[in-house]
């Protein structure tokens, strides 16, 4: 099948339902866009210049950086180096089983209220959970 074809197709109007959907309450129209990136880095220790400045010509309000290849003690210089201006400090999320590998890093700006805890029942790969809280 030609790739333009398969896009040509219509579901039937059975199946269709409509949906009413009421602009003026949505969260959307009442909040600015929130802009978020994520970078697979499998190791960022020679690149915090390059994310740091990626993450400020994007505009971005959060990045999530996998694979930092970050260890818990020791790399707080590297960390520190990723965090832009207006922004808070970078919460590094490193491997605690093994020497190298893995890693969570997240950036995000300072007007947000935003909290990340790792979550340790992941025994296989690395894991964290971020509320982001919104007022109004």
């Amino acid at each position: 099948m030609h790739s333009d074809q398969r896009f040509k197709k219509q579901a039937p109007s059975e199946n269709l339902i409509p949906v009413t959907v009421n602009q003026t309450d949505s969260v959307c129209n009442k909040a600015k866009r929130l802009k978020v990136i994520h970078l697979n880095e499998q190791s960022i220790g020679n690149k915090t210049t390059l994310v740091n400045d990626l993450i400020v010509e994007l505009d971005a309000d959060m990045a999530f950086i996998t694979e930092t290849w970050l260890k818990p003690k020791g790399d707080e210089g590297i960390v520190s180096q990723l965090r832009p201006d207006g922004y808070a400090k970078p919460l590094n999320f490193a491997r605690t089983t093994r020497q190298s590998g893995g890693g969570i890093c997240v950036i995000h700006r300072e007007s947000l209220d935003m909290q990340c805890t790792a979550l340790t029942t992941m025994t296989h790969f690395e894991c964290c959970q971020c509320k982001l809280f919104i007022n109004g």
